[in-house]
């Protein structure tokens, strides 16, 4: 099962617009959805005032959820400033190679300068490691120290590269568990959402 499709009203792009509303989707019981269609890719050319629309239209919402996630592509870019402006908090993840350690250092400026100018409440909640392989030399000497660089940063909780994470679409990992891979998997996702619902007051 994938990700369905993107009812019209339920677009990302909406949010920044201050005329057409964006309503989200419901999707599975308790989860609703503002998706990423193609016409996101039209924000990225937009001034950057258009991110404090989309913060207030979420604001808007807030009454009828008890938690907003918002997914940024990796590459940093307005749609990445533009979520931590509309966000409260922030989590890293990042896999343990030379590109994501350096988008790591250039994500960790960002959020610097979004805290000093426009949201001086962003809280960053750590970095969560994830696609661990323990069988892989450089992933061990890597994780080590990121560790040692970010030092009480870094989740306790972290996520390995099991296959029980590459095959889950659109449901939790802890569903449809077929072998111990996939209990390990489920043990370590509900790990890291317990360290980020308590950290977040939940």
């Amino acid at each position: 099962m994938g990700l369905p499709d993107i009812d019209a009203h339920a677009s990302a792009h909406l949010l920044y617009q201050d005329k057409l509303a964006s309503r989200p989707m419901p999707t599975i019981p308790n989860v609703w959805l503002i998706g990423a269609t193609p016409e996101l890719v039209d924000v990225l050319t937009w001034l950057l005032e258009s991110a404090f629309t989309a913060r207030k239209t979420l604001q808007s919402m807030s009454s009828g959820y008890d938690l907003c996630v918002i997914d940024t592509p990796p590459t940093m870019s307005n749609l990445v400033v533009g979520g931590l402006i509309c966000s409260q908090y922030m989590l890293t993840p990042t896999d343990l190679n030379i590109d994501s350690m350096s988008g790591l250092l250039e994500t960790s400026l960002k959020v610097d300068l979004v805290r000093r100018e426009w949201n001086p409440e962003l809280e960053l909640l750590g970095v969560l490691l994830n696609k661990i392989n323990l069988r892989r030399v450089d992933d061990l000497s890597m994780r080590t120290t990121v560790r040692n660089a970010f030092e009480g940063v870094v989740l306790e909780a972290e996520l390995q590269d099991r296959a029980g994470v590459r095959l889950t679409s659109f449901h939790p990992v802890w569903k449809r568990q077929r072998g111990n891979n996939d209990r390990r998997a489920a043990k370590e996702m509900r790990a890291v959402c317990d360290s980020v619902f308590e950290k977040v007051g939940l």
